[in-house]
């Protein structure tokens, strides 16, 4: 697999930026928000919203990203563990593909969506991996 992307679940967008900038020189930024009305979060349907925060570090992509309201993944992460990494991204052809092998190998999805850009899936790979593993497929 070739990783493109490391993401790191943070408390305030703008905090972040601030102290990756400051310590790593890491910039320019460009923000997103995460709007999914209708994502798979643990099987169920649901809103995903976050704000989102990404910058080049040579050929990795870094990804901040900041909870919105509601349950999601990302919430559950900082929760749980504080702000830190909380997936490795990788680039895929077709998503269902992958998601289907992984599920041969008894590894489940916590959360999927599309939008009309990309198609996403986090795979729980903690329990094998220690981080989550994130397939993307872009249109």
């Amino acid at each position: 697999m070739d990783f493109h992307q490391i993401c790191f679940v943070v408390n305030n967008i703008e905090e972040a930026e601030e102290r990756y900038s400051a310590t790593l020189g890491l910039g320019p930024f460009r923000r997103l928000d995460l709007n999914i009305p209708e994502a798979n979060v643990h099987g169920k349907k649901q809103a995903m919203k976050a704000r989102l925060s990404f910058a080049q570090a040579g050929s990795v992509e870094m990804e901040f990203i900041e909870p919105g309201e509601g349950d999601n993944i990302y919430r559950e992460f900082l929760d749980a563990h504080g702000e830190g990494v909380h997936h490795l991204c990788t680039r895929v052809t077709d998503i269902e593909a992958e998601v289907s092998a992984f599920a041969a190998k008894g590894i489940s999805v916590l959360a999927s969506g599309r939008t009309h850009r990309v198609a996403f899936a986090y795979m729980d790979t903690v329990p094998s991996l220690g981080v989550i593993v994130e397939f993307v497929q872009r249109f």
